[in-house]
């Protein structure tokens, strides 16, 4: 206990001028005569980096020696390292072995771990009642994590029955102690009246709290409120300050809408190539609307100069992701060979999954195509119809 002492005196400058490095030497040699606490404080301060450089195998080094004397701190901190690969090769079963035994030990951010882990089966096999024994009790402990968490599996995720009460109960704890993710749940609860009372006054002060915290969803879901004046008084030099927040936190909503904005001139100055710019940011996180406005820029030389090279190629990553006005653009351009080598099969194929999702554009070019096909043409494109399968996204081209 001296050593630590003594450590910890180095460490504020208690008595003797602060000195970090004696402060290691002498918890060192605290940790290694059995002072758990000493090699908790030291595996954290290299973990973290706090006053000496970031080490992980000192970490792990530290952080091992307390978490097998039984702390629970420390094998949360343990489970972390070998989480996240950190000083040691990553290991899912390690980290949730060690997680487990510091949610044995009372830590409560083990057992939001271990029942996070449990949820999904990561680095354990998945056991939900196991997974919500371990969550309740981390969030009956004040962890917002697992109080976040418990408040999406209420409200029927993860395939768990509906429960609003439990639902509401858990996100309004997990609100209270500033968690951003729970206070935009809580406003779009608001905003639809579920499982709440329908308050649009509530819905925008919580999506404020989450867009401060900065949630880029929240940013761009105050923004249209306050731009379009719904549950509020419009206020178009906020809303702009939101939007362009979100969109510069990468929104791929935001980013659209703000391309959007500047292509209509609508509460901002009409500027073609600035919507270009915003369209493309958005187009390039793999966001299909964004994709197929790019592409419909190229194609007119809208903002930028006419490509229908680059034009075929975002439409085609919109198209891929099932997005029907892409499908429709992209069919037009194998129609009529705009920007690929003409195909009127695959040029069948498009336009008929577009018309599946009921494309009016799509339906009148199929009309013009269909006499110019051959029933071998026809049933080779259906037969690529039945093999589509839309993407969850999409890479983008090289410009």
């Amino acid at each position: 206990m001296a050593e630590f002492q003594l450590g910890d005196f180095y460490r504020i400058g208690r008595g003797v001028t602060k000195d970090i490095s004696e402060t290691v030497k002498w918890w060192s040699r605290a940790a290694e005569h059995g002072n758990a606490e000493a090699s908790v404080k030291l595996g954290g301060m290299y973990l973290k980096g706090s006053e000496i450089p970031k080490d992980y195998t000192n970490a792990l080094k530290w952080l091992t020696l307390a978490a097998k004397s039984g702390n629970a701190t420390a094998q949360f901190g343990v489970g972390s390292l070998f989480r996240n690969g950190w000083g040691v090769v990553r290991n899912e079963t390690n980290a949730a072995q060690w997680f487990l035994k510091g949610a044995e030990s009372g830590n409560i951010d083990a057992e939001n771990a271990i029942g996070q882990d449990l949820l999904v089966g990561k680095g354990v096999q998945g056991d939900r009642d196991e997974a919500i024994k371990w969550l309740r009790k981390a969030g009956e402990g004040g962890q917002k994590d697992a109080q976040f968490t418990l408040g999406l599996i209420y409200a029927g995720g993860k395939n768990f029955p509906t429960n609003l009460d439990e639902m509401t109960n858990w996100l309004f704890k997990a609100s209270a102690q500033g968690e951003p993710k729970a206070q935009y749940q809580l406003a779009s609860l608001y905003l639809k009246g579920y499982g709440v009372k329908q308050d649009n006054a509530e819905a925008i002060r919580y999506f404020r709290l989450a867009a401060e915290a900065g949630i880029p969803e929240a940013q761009n879901d105050l923004a249209q409120h306050l731009l379009r004046g719904v549950g509020t008084e419009p206020d178009t030099e906020e809303g702009l300050k939101w939007l362009r927040k979100a969109a510069e936190g990468n929104s791929p909503k935001a980013q659209l809408w703000l391309g959007q904005l500047y292509a209509n001139g609508q509460f901002v100055e009409k500027d073609d190539a600035e919507a270009v710019v915003w369209f493309r940011k958005a187009a390039e996180r793999g966001y299909a609307p964004a994709q197929f406005n790019l592409a419909t820029d190229y194609f007119l030389g809208k903002g930028t100069a006419k490509d229908l090279e680059a034009a075929a190629k975002w439409a085609r990553l919109s198209a891929m992701q099932g997005f029907a006005p892409a499908e429709n653009a992209f069919g037009y351009a194998y129609d009529q060979g705009l920007g690929v080598n003409q195909d009127l099969t695959e040029a069948y194929k498009w336009y008929e999954l577009a018309i599946a999702q009921d494309n009016r554009n799509a339906k009148v070019n199929m009309d013009k195509l269909r006499p110019k096909l051959t029933a071998e043409q026809i049933a080779e494109g259906d037969k690529r119809v039945r093999a589509f399968i839309p993407a969850p996204s999409a890479v983008q081209p090289s410009r």
